[in-house]
């Protein structure tokens, strides 16, 4: 219940190709396979537990669109994932961060099992059966001046940026303001100007 929840929610398609970074036994790369039709790429480090998960994909009548990598998940490539899925601890989603943040496009959502990634605040939480599930998408990197043109006269704007969140000011005829309600959905950007 709890992998279909976490591809349900990232909004798995058969257009995606779903990683999963420490993916054990291959469970959600394979859920993502036979049940929404995606591509999917399981990383993990444990020979055994890459072994274990070929098995698996066979049971499951699925090896032409799932593929298993005996890699490190810290120096692995994983650039052309459109949802990436994690069952790691906090510190190791917390050593992650910066690469999901860095390798991944904006827009891409990724779900973590039970665990965080502390002030990255999640864009939507659930609970299933007593466990929470997180996701966050991806921000585009927005911070600093903009000129917007919402009608005749320009906007100019000064923004600051934490993860998906947005604080800054708006100048509009020589009077400076800050902004409200500052947010990113991966490339939707998001505020209000009083």
């Amino acid at each position: 219940r709890v992998v279909d929840k976490m591809l349900e929610i990232a909004q798995v398609g058969p257009k995606d190709i779903v990683y999963d970074l420490g993916s054990g036994d291959g469970r959600i790369v394979i859920a993502a396979a036979k049940k929404y039709g995606a591509r999917g790429v399981g990383i993990d480090i444990d020979p055994q537990r890459i072994a274990e998960s070929k098995v698996n994909a066979v049971k499951a009548n699925v090896t032409d669109k799932v593929k298993f990598l005996r890699q490190d998940l810290f120096t692995s490539d994983f650039s052309d994932a459109t949802t990436v899925t994690l069952y790691l601890l906090n510190s190791l989603n917390l050593k992650l961060r910066p690469i999901l943040l860095k390798q991944l496009k904006p827009g891409t959502p990724v779900v973590s099992h039970d665990f965080h990634m502390d002030d990255w605040e999640p864009d939507q939480k659930k609970e299933i059966s007593g466990h929470q599930i997180y996701l966050w998408y991806v921000p585009a990197k927005v911070a600093g001046q903009w000129e917007l043109k919402p009608g005749k006269t320009p906007v100019q704007v000064t923004l600051e940026q934490k993860f998906q969140k947005l604080k800054g000011k708006a100048k509009l005829n020589g009077k400076e303001v800050e902004i409200a309600e500052g947010r990113i959905r991966g490339t939707r950007v998001s505020f209000t100007v009083p």
